[in-house]
């Protein structure tokens, strides 16, 4: 029987992308395909590889998720990410949670916190947005860094230039 490693696939995001960086952007896809897929040979499960490829993703600032997202319009970082263990059959997402290094992670504990019986017969949650996101990944251990922390410096300097902008009136 032929052995299967599994596949590792990942992308820098949608919208435009800048022509001048494309062998940056493809250093780190295959820099991220290559964490995940060094944590499949180790063993580790497919949800596991999946959270270290998407960590390299989210630290760089290449991309907008994690370090160097695009700030909202009051200028803050708030990021989303989402995992699913198809072995397990779970799902779990976290929406515009401020100050965690990696959402991904975040994501992850809470797909895993599913499996734990909590008391009174309630249900573990499956989505956590905003504030509770972060209180919760405070709760449980997840790496909460300053929102200052996760902010670029070309994520400022784009900030800055739409939020002139739209400071401006609109001419009709």
């Amino acid at each position: 029987m032929e052995r299967n490693d599994g596949l590792i696939a990942v992308h820098v995001g949608a919208g435009q992308h800048s022509e001048s960086l494309k062998k940056k952007y493809q250093k780190l896809c295959r820099t991220a395909c290559e964490a995940g897929s060094d944590a499949l040979k180790s063993g580790k499960s497919s949800l596991e590889a999946a959270v270290e490829a998407t960590i390299i993703l989210e630290d760089s600032p290449l991309t907008n998720a994690g370090f160097g997202s695009n700030l909202t319009m009051t200028g803050q970082v708030e990021c989303d990410a989402s995992v699913m263990d198809g072995s397990q059959l779970l799902f779990a997402a976290v929406g515009a949670v401020s100050g965690v290094k990696n959402p991904v992670v975040l994501a992850k504990r809470l797909c895993e916190q599913q499996l734990v019986k909590i008391s009174h017969g309630r249900v573990p949650p499956s989505i956590l947005v905003g504030p509770g996101a972060h209180s919760w990944a405070q709760e449980m251990g997840i790496t909460t860094i300053p929102e200052e922390d996760l902010v670029s410096s070309k994520a400022k300097k784009i900030y800055n230039h739409y939020k002139r902008k739209l400071d401006q009136p609109e001419i009709q």
